[in-house]
């Protein structure tokens, strides 16, 4: 992005006024030197000088927006991006000034800007009277973020934010103390999210966007040297899982560089099976094809013959210790007849990690270029985040990816700087994935560890000169993919209707992507371009594109307000298409894809003894467009439902976020991205009231900031 300054010839007694043009960027008008984004060609702008007196109109932000009244003919009041300068010798002698309480700052999504003065002392909204000779006002904005503090499982302990915004703004730089009251029979474990601590009461500094989450737990801590007692009794279950209120939970110090949890049977004869997982206190599973033999998933697992199980977890093992993440054991125990007696325990070794740690920046490359030139060069640094020194390689997956050098040794602390490039001859228009990865190895030693991974994405832009497109795409609607209906947020799966769009039909997947690669910018010859109000563009990831429709993500930079979407095809383009983005735009996929009707998810059920049951909502054997509700039974009192919906646009929630059944409050107990499909929200609803058995056909809806969802519907007996 160029930056321009604008000064007055020698000679002359005319000063800078403002900028004139078609290139803009995010400063105000009279901003001087001003920085420009240069997002398409054919920009240009012009710098004008005046001798006329003026009134500067600045803050301690560039940009504000600033409302003006009575001062430009034929509008009562005007809307501009300040800093500005006014020329005070006009007809109108007395105009009005006016900032907003509080606005977002532009470019930008979750930060703000609370006005709390004029230089002059004067309220907000004013009045002024233009001085003759020009001069100077200057409005005060405190710069905000916002706070949103919440509980990880609903109804597990509370959290007291003090002090308490009614607004959850607060300025940058304030100390808010966040204290945790857990639940009778949970324990507090851990702050996740924008901070990291263990610490209960804790006081943080907001300096930026900030959204945590206070995790309590029911299971029972596990102590160095303190073991902890273990009774199940006999049952004629074929196996059972304990984990969540019947886990067992590590909490391992900073400096550990070892944990290893055991656990011992005194009951001779029987078989029980340890797993271990980072961060989740539940163990999933399922049958295996055979329908009866049970498949667990977990980061780590002992699974030895009989009763004496131990898992080591230290810089080698797959996944490597975290200290800072907290370990979840979970223990199955099979034919368990009989009562089964024993103990858990944990051993943890203390001192420096002799794992070799690296960082990578960027953590992400991306190259756009034309087949028939090759793009530049970019720099990747990596840094030795430890204290030993180590030999690094740098190995492409591609055969259009480079970089050098290749290898090189790193001392502790120090850093080198990676040329990395594509070749575009040869390659295809279309958008390609590739990856570096990144390994080291101790001096003298032939072991090699991986330390980071660093994915590019190629976009090789169709030819201009294609002469297989003979008409431009002309966009008709661009809704949201699950409501099917106008709304748009960061990250949202939006879906783009017309004629003459894409080439041919092709999806991500049939791409050849792997669910950790970045999504395509290109298929079938068609992209899709969202720029913002303040000029900002990006490449939209696509998920599907057929002849009359595209399936995209919303660029998660983009700012709110509207935007304009363009669909470029082998060198047309297609005319702007205005869409509004807001921060959060709730929809819910529904079993046929058309935004209403059966829900799109499943229902697990959660019995007395910690044993999970999958039934899906609706009738996905048959064809799109005729499938059904499959009615869904709350099981026994003691039983607990949830729903897990599919949605997109509700990952920018800050303030609340709740859900009805009917007319029934229904608690959302996550709501967070899809793990593996960009775009989507996974949601999770429950445990659902009693007060719901026997109600039917319902309707579902989502609330997200107060911002309802369509309404899909799911059966309950």
């Amino acid at each position: 992005m160029p930056r321009a300054a604008a000064t007055p010839g020698p000679g002359t007694t005319r000063k800078f006024w403002r900028w004139d043009g078609t290139l803009w960027g995010r400063h105000g008008r009279s901003a001087n030197p001003a920085t420009w984004r240069v997002d398409r060609s054919g920009k240009e702008f012009a710098a004008v000088f005046t001798d006329r007196p003026l009134l500067h109109i600045g803050a301690n932000v560039d940009p504000f927006v600033l409302y003006i009244r009575n001062y430009f003919l034929g509008a009562d009041e005007n809307r501009t991006f300040a800093p500005t300068s006014l020329a005070t010798n006009v007809a109108n002698t007395e105009i009005g000034l006016r900032v907003d309480e509080i606005h977002r700052a532009l470019g930008a999504s979750r930060h703000y800007y609370r006005f709390q003065g004029w230089s002059d002392g004067a309220a907000r909204s004013r009045t002024l009277s233009l001085p003759r000779a020009g001069g100077s006002l200057s409005a005060s904005l405190g710069s905000e973020f916002p706070l949103s503090a919440a509980v990880a499982v609903p109804d597990s302990g509370t959290i007291t934010v003090t002090p308490e915004a009614t607004d959850s703004l607060y300025l940058e730089g304030a100390s808010v103390r966040l204290a945790t009251a857990p639940s009778p029979g949970w324990e507090f474990v851990k702050w996740v999210g924008s901070i990291d601590s263990r610490e209960a009461d804790t006081t943080i500094a907001i300096n930026r966007p900030t959204h945590v989450r206070a995790v309590f737990s029911q299971t029972s801590e596990v102590r160095p040297g303190e073991p902890v007692g273990v009774s199940f009794p006999a049952t004629t279950y074929r196996f059972l899982v304990y984990d969540r209120e019947s886990g067992y939970r590590v909490e391992p110090p900073a400096d550990a560089s070892e944990v290893r949890i055991s656990y011992q049977s005194t009951t001779p004869g029987v078989e029980v099976d340890l797993f271990v997982r980072a961060g989740s206190e539940n163990l999933p599973w399922d049958y295996a094809d055979d329908g009866r033999t049970p498949e667990f998933r977990a980061d780590y697992r002992s699974t030895l013959p009989g009763s004496a199980e131990a898992v080591v977890i230290n810089a080698h093992s797959d996944p490597p210790l975290d200290p800072s993440d907290t370990y979840y054991a979970a223990l199955v125990v099979y034919s368990p007849r009989t009562r089964i007696e024993g103990t858990i325990s944990t051993q943890i070794d203390r001192g420096p990690s002799s794992r070799l740690s690296a960082a990578a920046s960027p953590r992400a490359l991306t190259f756009v270029s034309p087949p028939d030139a090759g793009p530049a060069t970019q720099t990747l640094r990596l840094t030795n985040t430890g204290t030993s020194s180590f030999h690094y390689s740098v190995s492409p997956d591609r055969a259009w990816l480079s970089a050098t050098p290749a290898d090189g040794t790193l001392a502790g602390g120090s850093t080198a700087d990676i040329a990395v490039g594509a070749i575009a001859a040869g390659v295809w228009p279309d958008s390609h994935g590739g990856l570096l990865t990144i390994s080291s190895s101790a001096p003298n030693s032939q072991v090699r560890q991986t330390v980071a991974r660093v994915p590019v994405t190629f976009v090789v832009t169709p030819s201009t000169t294609d002469a297989s497109v003979a008409t431009e795409p002309s966009l008709e609607a661009v809704l949201n993919r699950a409501s099917v209906a106008v709304g748009a947020a960061p990250s949202a799966n939006l879906v783009l209707w017309s004629d003459d769009l894409a080439l041919g039909t092709a999806s991500a997947e049939r791409a050849g992507r792997e669910g950790s690669e970045p999504l395509p910018t290109v298929l079938q010859g068609a992209s899709v371009t969202v720029t913002d109000q303040f000029g900002a563009a990006g490449l939209a990831g696509l998920v599907h594109v057929q002849p009359d429709a595209i399936s995209f993500i919303v660029p998660e930079q983009v700012s709110l307000g509207t935007a304009r979407a363009v669909v470029r095809r082998a060198g047309t383009a297609s005319e702007p298409f205005s869409v509004e983005i807001s921060a959060v735009a709730p929809g819910l996929f529904s079993a046929n894809l058309d935004g209403t009707g059966t829900a799109w998810g499943d229902a697990v059920r959660v019995d007395a003894e910690g044993m999970y049951s999958y039934h899906s909502v609706a009738d996905f054997d048959a064809p799109l467009g005729s499938r059904q509700a499959v009615p869904l039974s709350l099981g026994e009192e003691s039983d607990r439902l949830y729903l897990r919906l599919t949605g997109t646009g509700i990952r920018g929630w800050t303030q609340e976020l709740e859900a009805m059944i009917g007319d029934v409050g229904v608690a959302v107990s996550s709501a967070a991205p899809h793990s593996a499909d960009p775009g989507l929200d996974a949601v999770v609803l429950g445990p659902l009231p009693r007060t719901l058995a026997g109600s039917g056909e319902v309707e579902v809806v989502l609330i997200a900031d107060g911002r309802p969802s369509n309404s899909v519907t799911v059966s309950i007996q």
